[in-house]
């Protein structure tokens, strides 16, 4: 293609005749065609039967951009014809086995006298009955999701319906209050007797039956919040529960995390000494012996008699 006039000794690419009547049959778009001629190039072009192509090469040669190259790349592993690996890098293989091929099939439009641009993926039997599997298969499934989507939301409802916190004006009682609830509301407004809150609540809204609230479970954390900052139940007084007693196997386990934390300062604490200069070590000993008027530790001494002995 230098000069315009090119020869089949500078080099072609071999492609069975077989294969041409099976591409003659089959339809692709003119850009997965591009990029299918520039596979082949660089595949049956050098006796290969795959490589790694760059997108960049791909668009250099057919003067698409990358994104038109990647949808035709994308549409032509989906039908079948390219095979693409990524396990390190994009290798690309010409698909020979066209009976491997996603089937198509061109429907005419009478009306206009010409032929549609959609492809549908068919399979033929008989060469009698077309069967559209993909919008068939398609539709099933958008049914069966609208299906399960509906069934979650029907089980949703029932479940916040039936879990939702209320009041019921006729028995005067609150309804769906769990052991759970009243712990949480316990532990998070400790300053508030929340059987006695509950009851004030419920005196309110007898008392107001117009302001009746759709969502119960923030009326009584609202009505907590005000009660916890005005501080709490009118005479309670919040007293901290007691610690719970400890037990041998738990009080055996403290002993010997606090016996070994000692262990490690006492280790640390050595560590620093034989990293410190020996004069330093003297100086210290002293201020302790002037200021502190205590012996200095053992360990401090033995430390500066084992430096003087290396020295």
């Amino acid at each position: 293609m230098k000069n315009g006039n090119p020869q089949v000794e500078d080099g072609h690419i071999q492609i069975a005749n077989e294969t041409a009547e099976a591409l003659a049959k089959y339809r692709l778009s003119g850009q997965e065609y591009q990029v299918l001629w520039v596979i082949w190039r660089k595949t049956y072009g050098w006796h290969k039967k795959k490589d790694r192509i760059s997108l960049g090469q791909i668009a250099k040669l057919t003067g698409m951009n990358r994104q038109e190259v990647a949808r035709a790349i994308k549409k032509l592993v989906y039908k079948g014809v390219v095979k693409k690996d990524n396990s390190y890098v994009n290798i690309y293989q010409f698909n020979k086995y066209y009976r491997d091929w996603e089937q198509t099939v061109v429907k005419k439009d009478n009306s206009k006298g010409v032929l549609s641009k959609k492809t549908t993926p068919v399979i033929q039997k008989d060469n009698k009955t077309v069967i559209n599997l993909d919008t068939h298969k398609r539709k099933e499934r958008n049914s069966l999701q609208k299906k399960k989507t509906k069934h979650l939301l029907r089980t949703k409802k029932n479940i916040v319906q039936s879990s939702s916190i209320a009041f019921s004006f006729s028995s005067k009682k609150w309804e769906n209050i769990t052991n759970e609830d009243v712990a949480l509301w316990s532990e998070t407004y400790p300053a508030c007797r929340i059987k006695i809150e509950l009851l004030k609540m419920g005196d309110w809204l007898l008392s107001n039956p117009t302001k009746r609230k759709k969502n119960y479970r923030r009326f009584i954390s609202n009505w907590l919040v005000r009660s916890q900052d005005k501080g709490g139940t009118k005479g309670v007084v919040y007293i901290p529960p007691e610690p719970e007693p400890e037990t041998p196997e738990e009080k055996a386990k403290r002993e010997k995390r606090e016996a070994e934390e000692k262990e490690a300062r006492y280790q640390e604490m050595i560590e620093g000494f034989k990293k410190q200069p020996l004069q330093q070590l003297k100086n210290a000993v002293a201020m302790v012996r002037k200021y502190a008027k205590t012996p200095p530790p053992q360990i401090m001494l033995d430390i500066i008699k084992e430096k003087e002995k290396n020295e």
